[in-house]
């Protein structure tokens, strides 16, 4: 992996001063579209870094934003966009001219946008529907080319570790709950050729599944777990400190001793995963490589230090979107060189 180029900036109220970046991607040509809910656009740069161009803003009427939840490219090299508040998608072709807007039938809203093409102009969408004791189903709707629902895909039941906090007296009482740090989340996702790949975080084990069939494929790694730092640990007691001052009970020895083993993976555009393992700090970040039928090839060092997140991967490039300490967030372009054969 070589850098490539760098976009963000602390300062200022140019198109690199970024609020709040929800998804990254690129298009054929390299260049990075960047979501920004805070701007409620998305700003586009090319494979140097120079501001290509903006749009939408905030509102409802049309090349108008009232939330970015994510993107993903469809057919023709059209770039779908979730504007989940206002319930529709906004598609845009390569030069960012508005091409088309579709309703969307799901309520349900995730950010990132999990949903995906696959090679066959389908697209695959999330949706829910309540269980009688609140809490709710998740399904992945697929859809023809036309918009038209195909069928559907139950995700397995997934219940993660939360606190339940509850304030207030008998009368006014209220509940909030919140993730127990460092456990397991579900993550899925669908590669080109339409599977759904399902993991608990929790686990290294990524399961491949087909509409309307069981596990036919499995990715299963057991690398050395990561332990949570003291100083980590602080913080999440601190985090917590508001609560525990005020009375309230949080069964902080729920919080486990180490990280899980798996953040996230995704598909490039020729088929190949690239997961996110959790890494020492001494082994800094890398990145587990399979190709297209799961095998493992091997794992890859990236050139920085702090902590990243894995937006895409599309030809010979990659994106990245990392976070100081200051909450600052910075746009990290690689390019990848595949050794001579």
């Amino acid at each position: 992996m070589e850098e490539e180029t760098r976009i963000g900036s602390a300062e200022g109220e140019g198109p690199d001063a970024f609020g709040n970046v929800v998804d990254v991607t690129l298009d054929p040509m390299g260049r990075a579209w960047v979501a920004d809910a805070h701007r409620f656009q998305i700003q586009v740069f090319d494979a140097t870094g120079k501001h290509v161009r903006s749009i939408g803003r905030k509102g409802g009427g049309p090349e108008e934003f009232g939330a970015i939840s994510g993107m993903a490219w469809g057919p023709n090299d059209q770039l779908w966009v979730l504007d989940g508040a206002n319930a529709r998608f906004a598609v845009y072709d390569t030069a960012g001219k508005l091409v088309n807007t579709r309703p969307r039938n799901s309520i349900i809203t995730i950010s990132p946008w999990p949903g995906r093409f696959d090679q066959h102009g389908r697209m695959y969408d999330v949706a829910a529907v309540p269980r009688p004791d609140g809490s709710i189903t998740s399904f992945i709707v697929r859809s023809d080319s036309a918009g038209q629902a195909q069928d559907t895909f139950h995700l397995p039941e997934f219940r993660p570790e939360v606190f339940s906090i509850t304030q207030g007296d008998r009368q006014n009482q209220r509940t909030t709950q919140v993730g127990v740090p460092f456990t397991g989340r579900q993550a899925w996702t669908i590669d080109p050729e339409g599977y759904v790949w399902i993991a608990n975080t929790g686990h290294y084990r990524i399961e491949r599944h087909a509409f309307g069939s069981g596990i036919e494929r499995v990715i299963e790694r057991n690398p050395p777990l990561i332990p949570v730092t003291p100083a980590e640990r602080g913080q999440m007691m601190e985090n917590y400190r508001r609560y525990t001052e005020q009375g309230i009970k949080i069964d902080l020895s729920r919080i486990p001793g180490h990280h899980p083993p798996l953040s996230s993976f995704l598909f490039d555009d020729a088929g190949n995963m690239w997961a996110s393992p959790m890494t020492s700090p001494d082994e800094g970040r890398a990145l587990d490589v399979f190709d297209s039928k799961a095998l493992y090839l091997g794992r890859v060092q990236l050139p920085v230090t702090q902590r990243t997140a894995l937006k895409a991967v599309r030809g010979d490039r990659m994106v990245l979107v990392a976070r100081d300490s200051l909450d600052v967030q910075t746009v990290i372009v690689m390019r990848i060189k595949k050794p001579e054969r």
